[in-house]
């Protein structure tokens, strides 16, 4: 293959060639600039690039002598992109908000440390909305990321400057945080595959507001998007240790390889760690989804049937008070950035960002500790449905990808019904209701729309996003899954 089509390439085909010096990180940057040149002035997925900085630090990781190192390096020099609510150490750091537009960040967070000494190479930060706040990506800074599959639609968010940019093939992996869904609407919205791990697995910069690490609390986590869980596993890997800035990672229980993990499942060995699996098209009822949607993860959630000693149930835990929970914890924390509120601050920032820091202002000590009470017997109630089922399996999003003007949705038409809402964080009900359990959760394509094209089938995706961006493609990654 020639080397400007090495974009085509899984992250584990490129490290392979990078293991066996067939290409160098040089020329993979390289890749990378004519790919980013090729595509984001359609998308606007990377706004940051720091290739020079890619290359310094590419040399540097040419000159080591990996034959007397006992690092794994298990990216061996794979150029990645890490979104823009995470420092790399002087490159701009804007975090989506006009308050930071000129920052610059003077350290590496715990994670860009970790993928750095795994032999990642950043080569710019992706576009996000701002402080995260949003599942649509735009901001006053950069403006608007758009979907690689339709560029009028969005690619959802929050992390969707580094969806954009995977599944585009300016990039083989990325990073992204997850706090009520970030990491898995995207990765739904673009055809890709997202993981919020368990909070502690992949260390990040701990704030001095957390509580103590092993207290139960809502939080965000970092995580990895990749084409497929093969690429997702490796990048793990490379996120997957304890870090002294990182309290919470050092109390976790580590998983000794993410990449051996799937190498088991697709020989067949973990099947008998899944003999019954829930089917939750609604989530017991407390959020209404897209019918196509429903049928789809539903037929994808039918594979697991096939499975020797495998069976499908619809149930669902008790998740009654999800939406409660989740706005009084979630409020609690913007609380924390109350100074945003005066001026000058306050005329420079999002009118949604502000309306959820003043709704956690107005929020009663009582109603925070209700809400974090409530929050305990959730997980309680959670775990308990653990013990008899395996897996959970729900769609990740109500809806399919939308119009890129459409802030937010404010209306769903379900099979039983119709729900609206008044706020922009509702609408993701499905994706903050599995965040508050704490789990692991994985979201994965399944299925396709009527108006779109297969997802799984690499060599479309790709061709599609290889044309001209202003030429719409219908969006695939819309009725995905995830597992809780």
């Amino acid at each position: 293959m020639a080397l400007p089509d090495l974009w085509r390439c899984s992250a584990l085909e490129v490290v392979g060639l990078l293991r066996e010096r067939k290409v160098t990180p040089l020329e993979l940057i390289d890749v990378v600039e004519l790919r980013v040149q090729a595509t984001d002035g359609a998308l606007n997925a990377i706004p940051t690039l720091c290739l020079d900085r890619a290359r310094e630090n590419a040399r540097k990781f040419q000159a080591v002598n990996f034959a007397n190192s006992s690092k794994p390096f298990f990216l061996h020099g794979l150029p990645i992109v890490v979104k823009d609510l995470t420092a790399v150490k002087g490159v701009r750091f804007t975090m989506g908000s006009l308050l930071f537009k000129d920052n610059v960040a003077l350290y590496d967070d715990p994670l860009v440390e970790t993928l750095k000494a795994n032999g990642a190479i950043v080569i710019g930060k992706s576009n996000t909305p701002e402080f995260g706040a949003g599942a649509n990506t735009y901001n006053a800074v950069f403006g608007e990321t758009r979907n690689p599959w339709n560029t009028a639609w969005t690619p959802g968010g929050s992390s969707g400057g580094t969806a954009a940019a995977v599944a585009a093939g300016q990039v083989w992996l990325g990073t992204g945080t997850d706090l009520g869904g970030s990491l898995r609407t995207p990765a739904s919205f673009t055809g890709l595959v997202g993981f919020r791990t368990t909070p502690g697995t992949v260390p990040q910069e701990y704030r001095p507001s957390h509580k103590d690490p092993a207290a139960l609390q809502l939080e965000s986590v970092s995580g990895p998007m990749a084409r497929n869980v093969a690429d997702l596993a490796l990048m793990l890997d490379a996120m997957n240790q304890p870090h002294p800035r990182d309290p919470k990672s050092q109390l976790r229980q580590r998983c000794p390889s993410f990449q051996d993990a799937v190498q088991d499942a697709l020989a067949g060995r973990a099947n008998s760690r899944l003999r019954r699996i829930a089917w939750a098209p609604t989530l017991g009822g407390i959020c209404q989804v897209d019918p196509e949607v429903q049928d789809i993860c539903k037929r994808a959630t039918d594979w697991f049937a096939t499975l020797d000693g495998t069976s499908v149930h619809e149930a669902c835990p008790d998740l009654h008070d999800a939406q409660r929970v989740f706005q009084g914890v979630r409020a609690a924390c913007y609380a924390t950035l109350k100074d945003m509120v005066r001026e000058p601050s306050r005329s420079l920032i999002n009118p949604d960002l502000l309306w959820q820091i003043e709704k956690g202002l107005a929020q009663t000590p009582e109603q925070t500790e209700a809400a974090e009470q409530g929050h305990a017997a959730y997980v309680s109630r959670v775990a308990s449905f653990f013990q008899e089922y395996n897996l959970l399996c729900c769609p990740v999003v109500m809806v399919p990808p939308f119009d890129m003007k459409t802030r937010w949705v404010r209306r769903v038409q379900g099979k039983t019904g119709c729900q609206e809402y008044d706020n922009y964080v509702d609408w993701l009900t499905c994706t903050y209701a599995i965040s508050l359990t704490n789990q692991p959760v994985l979201s994965v394509p399944c299925g396709v729309t009527a108006a779109g094209q297969p997802h799984g089938g690499r060599e479309r995706r790709r061709k599609a996003v290889k044309k001209n961006s202003s030429s719409p493609k219908p969006t695939v990654g819309d009725s995905t899954w995830q597992l809780g």
